[in-house]
Formats: structure tokens, sequence, C-alpha cells
């Protein structure tokens, strides 16, 4: 639904958010609103790969104390939350990247396919458990 109200119970933020960040939304490009409705003019947006980005980087400490959240409040049949650890080829981080990109958007065309009723957010996390090494270290293996 486009109603400010609706939308501000559904994500549990106040209604002043949403309409602040409609408006930045449509002042971005991002969305528009025609007959009575917001909708999206892309289908999706893709943030920088290879900048580092402060701003990227406080989104994703809110998406991960929200997925802290979530895991403690939501049942399991409403979730996935795994985790893997393993010793890896770090000459492979390109490709793990690479795989991680096309497996998001390949579940994003699933997901968004037929009637939406719901909002989700996936996260998935590849980083190093151990210290990284310095390039002299690799270099005496």
């Amino acid at each position: 639904q486009s109603d400010p109200a609706w939308i501000s119970k559904r994500l549990a933020i106040s209604e002043a958010r949403v309409k602040k960040s409609l408006g930045l939304m449509m002042r971005l490009g991002i969305v528009f609103f025609r007959n009575g409705e917001w909708q999206r003019n892309h289908n999706s947006i893709t943030t920088t790969k290879e900048i580092p980005s402060r701003a990227l980087v406080e989104a994703h400490k809110k998406d991960l104390l929200k997925a802290i959240e979530v895991l403690e409040k939501t049942p399991v049949t409403n979730r996935s939350f795994t985790s893997v650890t393993m010793p890896i080829n770090t000459a492979k981080i390109e490709d793990a990247r690479k795989l991680i990109r096309k497996f998001r958007r390949n579940l994003c065309l699933l997901m968004e396919s037929g009637p939406k009723d719901e909002v989700y957010n996936l996260n998935i996390q590849l980083y190093p458990v151990t210290c990284l090494r310095t390039d002299e270290e690799k270099a005496h293996l």
C-alpha cells in the first residue's frame, strides 16, 4: 500500500521517517508516485562494489543489528540464518564475491515474482575469522 501511515506501521518506523524517505527516493529518481501509489523506477539498484563508503558501512551495521533482533524474535519458519566456517584459498575471494552477486540476483528474481506481501532483507557475509597475513607472510607459504 502507498499510505505513509500503513508503511510506517508495517516497517515499525515513524510516519515522518517514511515521508522523508519517500521524498528522498523520489528526488533521487528511485520511486515515483502515479495513480495514487508509489512505484519503483528500477528493478534493482546497486551500490559501489570497490569504493569504500562510510554511508554503506553504517547501512550494513544497521542491517546486522536488525538481523540480531530478527534472530531473537522471529520464528525459524519465517527466517533463514546459516553460517559456515571454512579454510579458504584467498586467491579465490573475487570468484566468491561474483558467485554471491549472482546468487543475490537470482534470488531477487525468484522472490519478486508474483504478488508481494512482505519486505525481507538478505544479508550474506563472507569475512575472515583469522588475522589476515601480510604479503610478506604469504610469500613464505
